[in-house]
C-alpha cells in the first residue's frame, strides 16, 4: 500500500528532486552542513513542526530565483515510509532511516507538484 506524503519546497528544487531523488548530503546556500535527510508529512491540518506549505512559503521567500513555492507530492510505499516516522509525525528520511530503501525504488514512485499561489507566509 502506499501513502501520499508532502514536501514543501521550490518549483527549481522541485524538479531537481524529481530528476535525482532526495539528496541527504544536500547543503543549502549560504550553510556549510548538509541537510542530513529528506523530510516529508501527510496532509493533515495540525502540523508540530510546521506544514509543508509553510515550509514551501520559506524556502521561496529565502531563494526568490527558484520559481515559487510548491509541494512536491509522493506517493510511498508504507514500509518504507516507517523506516523514517520521527514522533512528531512526519518522516525523516535519512541514512539508516530510509533513504537507500527510498533512493532505490524512487523512479517507480509517483510524483506530482502542486504549484501553490503566491503570498504571505
Amino acid at each position: 500500500m502506499t501513502i501520499l506524503v508532502l514536501h514543501g519546497t521550490t518549483l527549481w528544487r522541485a524538479h531537481q528532486i524529481i530528476l535525482n531523488g532526495p539528496n541527504p548530503s544536500y547543503v543549502e546556500p549560504f550553510d556549510t552542513m548538509p541537510s542530513l535527510g529528506f523530510c516529508v508529512a501527510l496532509e493533515m491540518t495540525d502540523y508540530a513542526l510546521g506544514s509543508p506549505e509553510f515550509y514551501a512559503r520559506s524556502k521561496a521567500s529565502i531563494f526568490p530565483s527558484e520559481g515559487g513555492p510548491v509541494i512536491l507530492e509522493l506517493e510511498i510505499d508504507e514500509k518504507i515510509l516507517r523506516l523514517s516516522e520521527t514522533e512528531a509525525h512526519d518522516y525523516q528520511f535519512e541514512r539508516g532511516h530510509g533513504i537507500e530503501e527510498l533512493l532505490d525504488v524512487w523512479h517507480n514512485i509517483p510524483k506530482r507538484i502542486r504549484v501553490l499561489a503566491q503570498g504571505r507566509l
